[in-house]
């Protein structure tokens, strides 16, 4: 439970306009669990706006690194940042599931990504995007209605807060390589390159 000067200081901030997930990370950088920092700011929001449905108050949750499971799944998580909230997770997909996936975005048609012109603001295509990508619709098929509720599971974050799902496809340039040696840590480029390649 929050001490009155805490919830003092939630309400404050959050009446001021404050970013509740910012205050969530000052919060557990001032040694609150994540559970107890959104139930707290839960608690602030609720005051201020008695009408919102617990799902509008919800934030996400970075999950624990290990194996949890979700929606049948043993979900691996090998890589955790609170700020930003980054999870790299295993085995989220089985393999007849990523394959399935992949088929269907491959006959729905992938899409050459594009980047906004700055004059005319329209997306058009840029010689450096390798990529190719297709947005899918929330609930698209059972696949990807299952795929969603499971990372919903896997975060605390009602499916209904969400994106969309997407699928890239990328052509693996010397320059991209480059570049994302000079932006990624070493230890996540591995699987990475092996998303990519495969």
């Amino acid at each position: 439970m929050a001490e009155p000067s805490w919830q003092e200081w939630i309400v404050g901030n959050l009446s001021a306009g404050c970013d509740p997930a910012d205050m969530q990370a000052r919060m557990t950088k001032a040694g609150w669990s994540e559970a107890d920092a959104r139930a707290a700011l839960a608690t602030g929001i609720a005051q201020l706006f008695p009408g919102l449905q617990p799902s509008a108050l919800a934030l996400p949750v970075v999950p624990d690194m290990g194996t949890m499971c979700c929606g049948g799944r043993d979900i691996r998580v090998i890589l955790r940042l609170a700020s930003p909230a980054v999870a790299l997770c295993e085995n989220v997909l089985s393999p007849a599931e990523c394959t399935q996936l992949l088929e269907y975005a491959h006959a729905r048609g992938l899409a050459p990504s594009t980047v906004v012109d700055e004059a005319s603001g329209d997306n058009v295509p840029h010689p450096e995007r390798t990529s190719s990508g297709l947005m899918l619709r929330r609930g698209e098929t059972a696949l990807i209605e299952r795929l969603e509720r499971r990372l919903a599971e896997l975060t605390a974050w009602p499916v209904a807060n969400g994106e969309a799902c997407r699928r890239i496809k990328s052509t693996l340039r010397r320059s991209n390589l480059v570049y994302m040696l000079g932006h990624c840590q070493l230890h996540s480029i591995h699987g990475w390159l092996r998303s990519v390649i495969s």
